[in-house]
């Protein structure tokens, strides 16, 4: 904002002969000659911490895709990864009804599943019915896939998972993945179950892929998220 001086006509607010600066905004955004910014944009601080500015949220914990289906038997992620971006990955699958199936996970590099037979998985599962209760451990080793559920998802009941992905694209090291979830399986036995494994080399992957053998999904959502 300018106050005159002197009686002025046509003579721009930055001529000093005439205009004397009252106010001074942070700059920035503020200044008229700067567009608006992109949608889901934040306003915030410049690096200099010399004006505000419209830039892209910054979090440590960050939706990166979902996949969903109702009636095909998988769901497939591919170039979701990415080297020194995040340290790790979750994959929250928040409902799921498999059709009498067991629920399994390969690994995806360049659009192709990893079904090499190099899979060392172990569970644990804590099982109930209406008079008892008990636990249950399997394993297997270099199989050509992991389970994301040991035993077949009774059709018309839920499933609900959390999937913890090591660095997938860093080559050191192997792979290790953690699962725990909860379903209805073809026993009719509730079951919380969790289960470990990784693939037995040190390839790199960019993405993975969800599926069932010999029955579809009737739903299943998935979401994948990156941490720093």
């Amino acid at each position: 904002a300018y106050i005159a001086k002197q009686a002025t006509t046509g003579n721009a607010p930055t001529n000093a002969t005439y205009w004397n600066q009252f106010a001074q905004g942070s700059g920035g955004i503020w200044n008229a000659g700067l567009s608006l910014g992109s949608a889901n944009q934040v306003v915030r601080v410049n690096s200099g911490a010399s004006a505000l500015e419209f830039g892209d949220l910054s979090s440590d914990f960050v939706k990166i895709a979902q996949g969903e289906t109702t009636s095909a038997d998988n769901v497939v992620f591919d170039s979701v990864f990415a080297t020194g971006t995040y340290k790790s990955y979750v994959a929250i699958i928040s409902y799921c009804i498999v059709n009498n199936a067991w629920l399994k996970f390969r690994w995806r590099n360049s659009g192709s599943d990893i079904s090499t037979s190099n899979y060392r998985w172990i569970t644990h599962g804590n099982k109930g019915l209406s008079g008892s209760a008990g636990d249950e451990h399997y394993r297997g080793w270099d199989t050509d896939y992991a389970p994301l559920t040991y035993w077949s998802q009774k059709d018309g009941f839920s499933l609900v998972a959390t999937i913890e992905l090591g660095n997938p694209a860093n080559a050191n090291g192997k792979k290790n993945v953690h699962v725990n979830s909860a379903f209805y399986s073809h026993s009719d036995n509730i079951w919380n179950n969790e289960i470990g494994f990784f693939h037995g080399n040190t390839n790199t992957f960019d993405g993975f892929k969800i599926f069932s053998t010999g029955a579809g999904f009737s739903n299943l959502s998935v979401q994948l998220y990156g941490r720093k």
